[in-house]
């Protein structure tokens, strides 16, 4: 998928999310957990 090796690509999604998390605190993980909602819901 796009050239991307899927454990490279893993990894570095998990990179993202753990230094975004780290950076915006609890803000940001309610944030994202609201966007999630949001997106699951209008998916249903």
């Amino acid at each position: 998928m796009a050239g991307v090796d899927l454990t490279m690509g893993l990894v570095a999604l998990g990179v993202f999310a753990v230094a975004y998390s780290l950076y915006g605190g609890l803000r940001a993980v309610a944030l994202t957990d609201i966007i999630q909602v949001i997106l699951l819901v209008m998916g249903a």
